[in-house]
């Protein structure tokens, strides 16, 4: 079997235990993978990687807090944040029309 024919069979046997949630994971997968013991580590692998990944997001805009929006970036003007609240002042623009009522 090639790593590609290998990867798509072991994404396609993870893709149908995500589906399934049977209560006894190992049952589940020696069932399916019994005498290919190489596609088992590659389903093995996919569930690690799936149970360590965490989206971190929180802290992050938590840390952006109170902390004075930038009113460029390279070239481009930055009107408001991605996400802000309504009530979010867009610093950088009240600062350009300050700068060209002068």
């Amino acid at each position: 079997m090639t790593d590609v024919s290998l990867d798509r069979e072991a994404l396609a046997l993870f893709a149908a235990l995500l589906e399934a949630e049977p209560a006894d994971v190992s049952a589940w997968l020696a069932e399916r993978t019994g005498g290919k013991p190489a596609l088992l580590a590659r389903v093995r692998t996919f569930i690690a990687a799936e149970t360590e990944v965490s989206l971190r997001t929180g802290g992050a805009v938590q840390s952006i807090e109170g902390v004075p929006a930038p009113t460029r970036l390279g070239g481009y003007m930055i009107g408001a944040r991605i996400g802000a609240p309504p009530d979010w002042t867009d610093r950088g623009a009240l600062a350009n029309r300050e700068a060209s009522a002068r």
